[in-house]
């Protein structure tokens, strides 16, 4: 009887010690860096070697621009407007003279420090989420309704505009020191709208991650959601998704390198963004391209850039294929 119960015993062991190896997670895809080949379960960890892409230069902006820091297509435009003191207006580029064409004026807005622009198809919505210091307590989205400014119908027609927005007014949940501090977490460059949400991504001027949090795209005061983070290795400067809503990117500079980098994230995943499979890409020194800013799809391969006048770089529109970036 107590032979018996011995074997039952190992038995039992031998089961769950099966199950345990059979449910071991880790990185299953063999093409990453840090494959697992005893991995059953994928837990989004894999790491893939970097790349390197040269971007094509489209144009030259005109010095208005020297500040630009989002870029938005719309209907065939590209719209872009400056950081923090600018003026509280997005203005389309003509991309063979790098000059502004139409112009939209927010009526009663205020670029305290406007970093990132996102669209959906009714809305635009404007992040005035720059927080250098970690120190703000007025944290804005403005939200411009397209048929407010009859943006459809002003393309090469060189108007200006005026909108009536709406605000989203927001905060971070974690945060609870107001004091100036230039290594906050609080700082924010990064907005993209998906499916009635809007995603912010942080510096952490600290670590170089990203926090990544979400809020309603709706007029309102909220306490964003935390739902991830991540080593970005660098400081997140701008981001967008593609109109299948399957690849986001991210757009950075390293301070310690002086490089500019592109974060290509495939097979989006809601609400986190950050499960999936993420490639860092080299865009060359900050000397070269300059200061990478502002970056929007044209369609689900193709994008533009954007970077801010940068030492003796001058600010300048690019274009990159990344279908190969995979």
């Amino acid at each position: 009887m107590k032979s018996r119960k011995v074997i039952y015993i190992l038995s039992l062991f031998v089961g769950l010690s099966t199950v345990s190896c059979s449910s071991k997670k880790g990185c299953t895809d063999p093409n990453a860096i840090n494959y697992k080949e005893k991995a059953k379960i994928d837990d989004s960890s894999c790491e893939y070697a970097n790349t390197i892409a040269n971007l094509k230069l489209i144009v030259l902006l005109n010095s208005i621009f020297n500040e630009s820091s989002g870029l938005a297509w719309i209907q065939g435009n590209v719209w872009t407007f400056d950081d923090g003191g600018g003026g509280a207006l997005i203005s389309s580029i003509d991309t063979a003279k790098g000059n502004a064409n139409e112009a939209i004026t927010v009526n009663g807005g205020f670029n305290t420090d406007w970093e990132d622009i996102s669209t959906s198809d009714s809305s635009i919505y404007i992040g005035d989420i720059g927080n250098n210091n970690g120190d703000r307590t007025d944290l804005t989205i403005y939200i411009i309704h397209k048929i407010d400014t009859s943006i459809l119908n002003i393309k090469g027609s060189g108007k200006s505009n005026k909108a009536n927005p709406e605000q989203i007014y927001y905060s971070y949940p974690d945060q609870t020191d107001f004091r100036k501090n230039v290594l906050n977490n609080y700082d924010a460059e990064a907005l993209v709208y998906i499916d009635n949400y809007l995603y912010i991504f942080t510096k952490r001027h600290g670590d170089q991650h990203t926090n990544l949090y979400q809020i309603p795209a709706q007029p309102g005061t909220y306490k964003a959601v935390l739902v991830g983070s991540f080593d970005t290795k660098g400081l997140i400067t701008g981001a967008d998704v593609s109109p299948d809503k399957k690849s986001l990117v991210l757009t950075g500079f390293n301070p310690a390198s002086d490089k500019a980098f592109l974060w290509v994230i495939r097979d989006l995943k809601l609400p986190s963004l950050l499960d999936n499979k993420k490639i860092m890409v080299d865009l060359g020194p900050r000397i070269t391209v300059g200061q990478i800013e502002g970056v929007t799809f044209v369609n689900n391969d193709s994008i533009l850039v954007s970077n801010e006048q940068y030492k003796n770089i001058p600010p300048s529109l690019y274009g990159l294929n990344i279908s190969a970036i995979k």
